[in-house]
């Protein structure tokens, strides 16, 4: 799960540069005026091999040098969150448990007011 997730974050990045440009731009924007160091927090210590793979990823995002600030929490559960500036890119198992959460119970809302209408 964790593997798939984090496929998941680097096919968006690259495929954003394909479909987005604007926010790509946008976040080469913001790196160009602060620090670029972009602080990525996993479930636990990356491999040296997804630690390689996301600095090549945040590379090509941000069009220069990063330096990656690995968070541990392992409150994700899985996958992987990333404050590129002031985006931030959240593809953990966590955030995906909370907006099915708030799915089910916006759900819920709408049915129990369909049945008192």
């Amino acid at each position: 799960m964790h593997d798939a997730l984090l496929e998941e974050l680097h096919q968006t990045i690259w495929n954003l540069g394909k479909t987005d440009m604007r926010t790509v731009q946008n976040i080469r924007d913001a790196l160009a005026t602060r620090s670029s160091t972009i602080d990525i927090t996993l479930p636990y210590e990356p491999t040296p091999q997804e630690h390689a793979k996301l600095l090549n990823t945040f590379y090509a995002l941000a069009d220069k040098e990063v330096d990656l600030n690995i968070i541990i929490d392992p409150m994700l559960i899985a996958g992987v969150k990333a404050h590129v500036g002031d985006i931030v890119m959240d593809n953990s198992l966590a955030a995906q448990l909370e907006a099915l959460r708030d799915e089910v119970t916006k759900s819920l809302e709408t049915f129990t007011m369909e049945e008192n209408d």
